[in-house]
């Protein structure tokens, strides 16, 4: 099933909430394995400036880790793939005005 559009109400709802858990998800991994990009990142939300380099590596291997999560709730990597592009509008940063 193909999903290109993103759906209205309580379904966006639910995709963003989607998204918002499996990156909770990928940070407690980052945390419980004592990797230094947990610190990276939370420092990073918290406002505070950190390398930008180590924010780079930070966000990499929070995006691996949110892939990994996706694939435990897909039956093949094509719906993997398929999802992960879905929810990629919900898990880019916000855009600055």
């Amino acid at each position: 099933m193909a999903r290109t559009q993103p759906r209205a109400g309580a379904e966006t709802d639910f995709d963003r909430a989607w998204a918002w858990h499996l990156t909770e998800r990928a940070l407690k991994s980052l945390q419980e394995t004592g990797s230094p990009y947990y610190e990276v990142l939370t420092a990073h939300l918290s406002g505070r400036k950190q390398s930008r380099n180590k924010l780079w590596i930070a966000r990499r291997k929070l995006a691996a880790l949110i892939r990994r999560e996706v694939a435990f709730t897909c039956a093949t990597t094509a719906d993997a793939e398929e999802e992960l592009a879905y929810l990629s509008r919900y898990l880019r940063p916000a855009k600055k005005d």
